[in-house]
C-alpha cells in the first residue's frame, strides 16, 4: 500500500515488492536488443549495449568492441530461443538493422554467424 501522502520513497517502494511483474515470471518472452554506434554519443560512454529481460529483471551489458557485442547478441539469441523466453530480437549498427528475428513471421533477416 502506498503511503498516505502519495509519495513513494525508496523504503515504501521496497516494501511494495514487485509492483509490475509478468504473470509468466521467468518464462516471460522478452525482446532482445543490441545497438552499436561507431561514434560515441557522449565521451566516456560505451559504443554498444545489449539488453534483454528475464522475468521482471532487466539485464544490460555495455561493449566497446563490435565483435564482442555481436557474439554476445547471437549467443543470447540462441540460448533464449532454445529456452522459449524470447519475443523477438534486433541487432543494429549505426541505425541500420543488421539482423532481426521474429517468431511470428518465421523470418530472420541479416546473416547469422557460424557457431563458435
Amino acid at each position: 500500500m502506498a503511503p498516505a501522502d502519495g509519495v513513494l520513497t525508496r523504503a515504501s517502494r521496497e516494501s511494495l515488492g514487485a509492483v509490475l511483474a509478468p504473470a509468466a515470471g521467468n518464462q516471460w518472452k522478452a525482446p532482445l536488443r543490441a545497438e552499436w554506434v561507431d561514434k560515441r554519443v557522449l565521451p566516456g560512454t560505451a559504443r554498444g549495449v545489449l539488453s534483454c529481460a528475464l522475468g521482471n529483471q532487466e539485464t544490460a551489458a555495455t561493449f566497446d568492441d563490435w565483435s564482442e557485442l555481436e557474439r554476445a547478441y547471437h549467443f543470447t539469441l540462441e540460448s533464449r530461443r532454445a529456452e522459449g523466453t524470447l519475443r523477438d530480437a534486433m541487432l543494429t549498427k549505426n541505425g541500420n538493422v543488421l539482423h532481426s528475428w521474429n517468431p511470428d513471421s518465421s523470418q530472420t533477416t541479416g546473416k547469422t554467424p557460424p557457431r563458435p
